[in-house]
């Protein structure tokens, strides 16, 4: 009876922990579902009591629940790995089932963007969200952008004949090809980034700078089919990022990106490049020979300062017999400083512009030939331009031409802005544009004319001169005549007053030849340099007289006036401008002197 009862009792304790097992993984813990239900103490002394019935067999009871507890164990898991399992199967059949079917219960199917659609004339971009408000014109279809903002109205057209683009009434003027391409892409790509139909938006323009009454700025594309696109452009967004715009035609408004702020809406002379005189290519050094003259009036009432090129003037040469490539023609037929006129080309050729002011300044106007009596046609500056700068008329003026084409350049008085700068107004009939420019980028209209001059009073080479006659006005009475023939070492001279000759052998107090003698006081002449400019003397008192006669017959008269104990005023040919110290012309005279006297000459001395 012993063995039955156990029996019965280990099957009866087994089947209960079985039972307590399932109901731990089912419910979440052993009578956890009624746990409110019962009265806990009484569990606990039914327990108790179920451990003293069995306390005479708990050695073998202890080795029963370890098999026990080792059984459960297995079967829990085995239990879970069932369930868990067909949790998974049953995954799969939905994913399978409902998937394919449209039904993204799992949200493992990708959701398709609704394409947007536009019916009002926008067309798809390049990219995948870019709409435009019209078709994309590239440049190659484009005819004409009009432009009108707050710096004026502009239009940039294509001209096929040239296959080129350029501005209207600057044809003239090159332009940044960078800056252009901008607008061009602004103006022909027009991408938005938001969209308000009626509706949608506020029913006052104006909120958008898009009524009529706030004149806003707008441009017209021109296809070179002869479509065209035409858009107003009002205020910026509240980001200051983007602008408000409307398509003519639409009751629609657009948000543009803030990209046209510098093309559409900027100004246009921030594209074109400025020039003021005929372009000569950079680089380029044979502007010596092909600017023929150029005139520079220095003040207002004055005639020109006239320079000629005459390197290839074979008169010229043949009567100084020096290279000279310019020659000053007014006020004195003198050589020009090579020096200067080197100079002066830097500065006229290409005037840097600081700002470009005003273009197309110019209108039509027909003029009388009063000679041939033809009518012509000549371009005047608009008066309005001017007055609108408070220029009343040129100061100053830059005349040449460059082969064959002429450079034009009108300057005002010298002005000075605001932060004490001086520049001047400079405007070309030419080019049609008046600008602002420094006055340390033309500092020639400075120059007194003396500047333009060779500084030597006398440049004819020694060989080309045929005689050199030098008479003292003043008391003393000197009269000196040199004739010249021959030349280089066969050189010999003849002072026809004293009759005496200067021959290669003959000897100065040192043991110097007079003929090297005679060249050291043409070296005196040759060191006399003109001064600056003076007022001609009312009264003039000639105090000396130099007449210079080349061996071809070209003669030259200077004429020297007191002026002060210090200078004399003088003239060539009876024209003057200039003054000279007296004292080289005293030394010229003592000079004369010694070379009779057979003394030593010094060019280099003071007297």
């Amino acid at each position: 009876m012993s063995e039955e009862y156990n029996k019965e009792t280990e099957e009866e304790v087994l089947r209960e922990a079985d039972e307590s097992e399932l109901h731990s993984i089912l419910y979440g813990g052993e009578y956890s579902e009624y746990k409110e239900d019962i009265d806990l103490s009484d569990i606990e002394k039914e327990e108790n009591e179920k451990k003293l019935n069995l306390s005479t067999f708990e050695e073998d009871t202890y080795e029963k629940d370890e098999k026990k507890a080792s059984y459960t164990s297995t079967k829990s898991k085995k239990l879970m790995i069932a369930v868990l399992g067909g949790v998974f199967v049953l995954l799969i059949a939905l994913y399978f089932i409902l998937g394919p079917s449209g039904f993204d219960v799992f949200g493992f199917k990708e959701t398709e963007e609704t394409p947007i659609v536009y019916t009002t004339g926008e067309v798809k971009g390049a990219g995948k969200d870019n709409w435009l408000i019209f078709e994309h014109v590239e440049r190659t279809n484009i005819q004409s952008i009009e432009v009108h903002n707050d710096h004026g109205t502009y239009t940039a057209y294509y001209n096929p004949q040239s296959d080129k683009f350029y501005f209207l009434g600057a044809e003239t003027l090159s332009y940044d090809e960078e800056l252009f391409s901008y607008l061009v892409v602004s103006a022909g790509y027009t991408v938005f980034t938001d969209r308000l139909p009626k509706g949608q938006r506020s029913d006052d323009l104006s909120e958008y700078g898009l009524s009529p009454d706030d004149n806003p700025a707008y441009f017209i594309l021109t296809t070179r089919q002869g479509k065209t696109h035409k858009l107003y452009i009002g205020n910026s967004t509240l980001d200051e990022g983007r602008y408000y715009v409307m398509y003519e035609g639409r009751d629609i408004v657009y948000v543009l990106e803030s990209s046209i702020e510098t093309t559409l809406l900027g100004d246009v002379r921030d594209i074109l490049t400025p020039v003021l005189t005929f372009p000569v290519p950079s680089g380029s050094n044979d502007y010596y020979t092909r600017i023929p003259e150029i005139y520079i009036t220095l003040d207002k009432d004055e005639p020109y300062v006239y320079i000629e090129y005459t390197k290839d003037d074979t008169a010229t040469q043949d009567t100084f017999g020096v290279t000279i490539p310019y020659m000053l023609r007014y006020p004195e037929n003198v050589p020009a400083s090579t020096e200067q006129v080197t100079s002066l080309f830097q500065y006229i050729i290409n005037i840097q512009v600081d700002e470009l002011l005003e273009y197309g300044i110019c209108y039509e106007k027909e003029e009388l030939d009063p000679e041939t009596g033809e009518i012509y046609i000549e371009e005047e500056v608009k008066p309005e331009i001017l007055l609108k700068y408070g220029i009343t008329d040129a100061e100053k003026a830059l005349i040449y031409t460059y082969e064959g084409y002429p450079s034009i350049v009108y300057f005002s008085a010298k002005q000075t802005d605001k932060d004490g700068h001086d520049f001047y107004y400079a405007w070309s009939p030419v080019v049609g544009i008046l600008a602002k420019v420094s006055s340390d980028k033309v500092p020639f209209l400075n120059w007194s004319k003396v500047d333009f001059m060779e500084k030597a009073l006398f440049n004819a080479h020694i060989d080309k001169v045929g005689k050199l006659e030098l008479t003292d006005k003043t008391q003393s009475s000197q009269h000196f005549v040199f004739e010249l023939t021959g030349k280089g070492d066969d050189l010999q001279v003849y002072e026809s007053v004293s009759g005496k000759y200067l021959k290669p052998t003959g000897k100065t107090e040192s043991g110097k030849s007079d003929v090297y003698n005679f060249r050291q006081f043409y070296k005196s002449a040759l060191y006399m340099e003109a001064g600056n400019t003076v007022d001609e003397p009312e009264t003039k008192t000639l105090i000396a007289e130099v007449k210079m006669t080349t061996k071809n017959e070209y003669e030259m008269t200077y004429e020297f006036f007191a002026y002060s104990d210090q200078r004399c005023y003088y003239t060539i040919n009876g024209e003057g401008r200039f003054y000279i110290k007296r004292a080289a012309v005293q030394k010229l005279f003592a000079d004369a002197q010694r070379l009779l006297d057979g003394k030593d000459i010094n060019a280099e001395s003071e007297y």
